[in-house]
């Protein structure tokens, strides 16, 4: 009995452990909302425009936000339903990959509200990110990489 009672301490530490990585790979993120993108660009030099008016035709857009810095633009969106942001960031994905030159690399992660797709190719680096009912987009220069990067980690996108 007391040479099995180590064992059982082990596999009990072991499936814990596990237990707690598989929750912390699968973590929730809280989305931001159109005014606190615009906060948080502007404090780092983006000029927003709000174009949210270019869509009132289009059903369940509720805001539409662009940054603009250095020849490049992060794009917010703030959608009616997390299918909706869902179906956007399929879309947009799809067209990233669809532009994939002969070098490219990519990272995909989905976990439990959130998901994203970063792609750099033919010069270009891009990224859809979707948090619940809201995405960020942005296609740029590989040049900017570094400030994009940068600027999205600060949104927690």
């Amino acid at each position: 009995m007391k040479r099995k009672l180590p064992a059982i301490l082990t596999a009990i530490v072991l499936v814990l452990s596990m237990a707690l990585t598989l929750t912390a790979c699968q973590s929730t993120r809280t989305p931001i909302s159109a005014e606190v993108f615009q906060q948080k660009a502007e404090a780092v030099g983006f000029v927003v425009q709000d174009i949210s008016d270019t869509f009132e035709e289009t059903s369940g857009v509720n805001a539409v936000k662009i940054a603009l810095k250095d020849n490049y633009q992060v794009e917010f969106y703030d959608v009616d339903s997390v299918q909706q942001a869902r179906d956007a960031f399929a879309q947009n994905k799809e067209v990233f990959e669809g532009a994939k030159g002969n070098v490219s690399s990519y990272s995909s992660f989905t976990g439990n509200n959130y998901a994203y797709y970063i792609q750099t190719s033919a010069g270009n680096y891009s990224v859809i990110s979707q948090i619940e009912n809201t995405f960020i987009y942005v296609n740029a220069p590989d040049s900017v990489k570094k400030d994009a990067e940068s600027f999205i980690k600060s949104l927690g996108y």
